[in-house]
C-alpha cells in the first residue's frame, strides 16, 4: 500500500486506510460500551472480541 501510495503521490491513503475500521469501532463503543456491569458474560465477551479485533486491524 504504501509503495503504491507513492507511486501515485496520495500520501494520505495509507492514513486514511485505519479510518474506516477506527470510526466504526468509535461509534459502536459509543453506543454498547465494553464495560458495563448490566451486560451478560456472552455479551461482555463478544464485545472484547470486536475490540481485540479492531486492534488487530488498526
Amino acid at each position: 500500500m504504501l509503495r503504491t501510495a507513492a507511486e501515485i503521490q496520495e500520501p494520505h491513503e495509507p492514513a486514511a486506510h485505519p479510518y474506516g475500521p477506527a470510526s466504526a469501532f468509535t461509534s459502536l463503543h459509543e453506543h454498547c460500551p465494553v464495560p458495563r456491569a448490566d451486560v451478560p458474560k456472552a455479551g461482555a465477551a463478544n464485545r472484547l472480541f470486536l475490540c481485540e479485533m479492531t486492534d488487530r486491524t488498526l
